[in-house]
């Protein structure tokens, strides 16, 4: 069991409470779907990134690279880890060695792999913290749809194992939504009152429903 802050990671023995180890932490914090892995990053000044085993506290690799991070995502079988840099480059790391698997430069930052690996939900920036939360191609960086006109880069977007659920946090609200078929999203929009069609529910349920 790890328990995380902005400063400092601790590693617990889950079974009877015993410290298992502690570590210096930085402001990104972010753990693998299964909790195996934990990386962490900065987003104030230039520093590199570190992935680190969740049971051991051993550090797995530490990133060449040092810069700004704005977002960090692992890839839903936690093999890779996705950095969205504020250069706008996106490096992919391989979570065993860190090895670098591939890079693109793109405006939408990496905050959730979605289960198929074939697309991710970004946050673009425009304004300082604020931008959009977008849906966007894991292989070239491309925006498919927009999710959120109003994010902030700390809003959240995580996904059922399954893929079935995906759930927005932002503003202090928490949306969940299930995966839709093009006949069921059709639907659905038809018994919602016509203020709340907007334009990134309905992209949710177009696109990530793939008309399945």
């Amino acid at each position: 069991m790890v328990y995380g802050t902005s400063w400092k990671i601790a590693g617990y023995d889950a079974s009877t409470g015993d410290l298992k180890y502690k570590l210096s932490g930085l402001p990104r914090l972010v753990f693998a779907p299964d909790g195996r892995y934990f990386a962490m990053g900065d987003w104030r000044k230039p520093a590199a990134v570190s992935c680190w085993d969740a049971d051991t506290g051993k550090q797995l690799f530490e990133s060449e690279k040092q810069g700004g991070v704005t977002t960090m995502a692992f890839g839903p079988d936690a093999e890779t880890l996705s950095v969205g840099w504020e250069d706008g480059q996106v490096d992919r790391f391989g979570t065993n060695d860190g090895a670098l698997v591939d890079s693109l430069q793109t405006t939408a930052s990496p905050k959730c792999i979605l289960p198929t690996g074939d697309r991710y939900i970004g946050f673009v920036r425009r304004s300082g913290p604020l931008g959009q939360l977008v849906l966007a191609d894991s292989t070239d960086g491309r925006r498919v749809a927009t999710l959120s006109e109003s994010a902030h880069v700390l809003s959240k977007a995580t996904c059922t194992p399954d893929g079935n659920f995906l759930t927005i946090v932002e503003k202090g609200m928490i949306r969940v939504f299930r995966r839709y078929s093009a006949s069921d999203a059709e639907a659905a929009l038809d018994r919602l009152d016509p203020r709340a069609k907007d334009r990134w529910y309905r992209a949710l349920a177009e696109v990530y429903g793939g008309g399945q």
